[in-house]
């Protein structure tokens, strides 16, 4: 299959996983999004917070009804620092948080597509869209994308997606930049 096949295969995936799950795009903060943003007082201070959420546990900034900090040992500072960014931009407003995640899903989606079709040497280009697709529909990932909280797992997909591409890039063209962006996702 040509490039230009697979490039509009990719934009098609986009677009599906955009459209199954842009619905979400109107939900309010759910379960955890509470104490991961909207009580989240390092969240809610924005961006001039950065530095503190990158020096601190995951739940450092939620406090209890009891205003004890709450205990926890996680380390997620990418998905605090854009839910800050975030949450300044927006003043608050969940619908531009649930707009990134459902717009990271969609590029979580066409990536895997084309590690799929790098695995199979792109000799089963329509495999990878079937399989890419059925990932993009399937409706286990629905809490995933419609709890802006999940973004962490939702990032992580995209890393370590990333990560295997870059490295077979390294594999292939033997260049040491393609090394490093493998390391650095």
């Amino acid at each position: 299959m040509f490039v230009p096949q697979r490039k509009l295969l990719a934009v098609i995936l986009a677009a599906v996983a955009f459209i199954v799950f842009a619905n979400t795009c109107g939900n309010g903060y759910v379960l955890d999004d509470l104490a991961v943003i909207k009580q989240n007082r390092y969240v809610n201070e924005g961006i001039k917070a950065i530095p503190r959420i990158l020096a601190t546990p995951y739940l450092k900034g939620y406090k209890r009804a009891t205003d004890t900090v709450a205990s926890n040992d996680l380390y997620r500072p990418v998905s605090l620092v854009m839910f800050a960014t975030e949450y300044q931009l927006s003043g608050g407003s969940p619908a531009v948080s649930h707009f990134v995640n459902v717009l990271i899903f969609a590029c979580c989606v066409v990536l895997l597509f084309f590690f799929i079709d790098r695995i199979f040497e792109r000799q089963q280009t329509g495999m990878a869209f079937v399989a890419a697709l059925l990932f993009a529909v399937h409706p286990i990932h629905t809490e995933v994308v419609a709890n802006i909280k999940s973004r962490d797992e939702i990032l992580s997909l995209l890393f370590i997606t990333l990560t295997f591409i870059y490295a077979f890039r390294y594999r292939d063209n033997d260049k040491l930049s393609a090394l490093i962006k493998a390391l650095l996702c």
